[in-house]
């Protein structure tokens, strides 16, 4: 009986043993998924092998679209607030997740020779440089769609960050509206389209898997 209890107890040390080892591999890989510096988060987002920032060039302009996590857009707001409750935050994060926030940039090609403002790209005159800027400003949302299943999605918010003329490039950040839309919510990717009219580059596509999207880490200074 001595030899049968003596194996059975190794079988159960091993049992024991393969048990610790999955669960420290979770913890090992819930902690690989955590970010606990914005510095980082942003450095995160911004690497394009993650699969959330997609860049073309195209006829001297640099097109960028970056995919914006609903919780760090939540976080610009609740920095700017300095001091704020648990009730606060989880109200601010839950406003934002109801959409999807991409920044599509309009920049120069920085590869070749230095230029001035973007929008002064092929501007042949000042009415051709007021027209660029009032379409930017107020019928950008018209040139912009998600597209999935054949469908196109257009934003609800299309807004150009003012830079007051110190930049090269412009940053319009586009809101679409996830809680009411049953494509975004079932889709397992999203297919950004940029029908560029401003500077006569074409349609331009910028696709974004919801996997990539599913595996942003988690951030720990929320």
């Amino acid at each position: 009986m001595q030899p049968t209890r003596a194996a059975g107890s190794r079988r159960r040390q091993k049992k024991s043993n393969s048990l610790c080892i999955v669960l420290l591999m979770c913890a090992v890989l819930m902690a690989c998924n955590k970010i606990s510096s914005p510095e980082d988060y942003v450095h995160w987002v911004n690497s394009e092998d993650n699969g959330l920032t997609n860049t073309k060039y195209v006829n001297g302009l640099r097109l960028t679209v970056k995919y914006l996590p609903s919780e760090y857009m939540a976080y610009q707001e609740l920095k700017n607030l300095g001091k704020y409750s648990a009730g606060c935050r989880d109200s601010i994060v839950g406003m934002y997740r109801k959409n999807l926030y991409f920044l599509l940039t309009l920049a120069p090609d920085e590869r070749k020779a230095a230029g001035g403002d973007v929008v002064m790209d092929n501007t042949r005159s000042y009415s051709d440089y007021v027209d660029k800027v009032m379409m930017m400003n107020f019928a950008i949302e018209h040139y912009i769609a998600i597209v999935v299943d054949g469908r196109k999605i257009r934003p609800i918010l299309a807004t150009v960050e003012n830079t007051y003329g110190l930049t090269r490039y412009r940053n319009i950040v586009c809101v679409f509206d996830r809680r009411n839309n049953a494509l975004l919510q079932s889709a397992d990717s999203y297919d950004f389209e940029f029908n560029d009219e401003l500077f006569m580059t074409g349609i331009s596509h910028f696709i974004f898997h919801k996997q990539d999207i599913d595996d942003i880490p988690q951030m720990t200074f929320l």
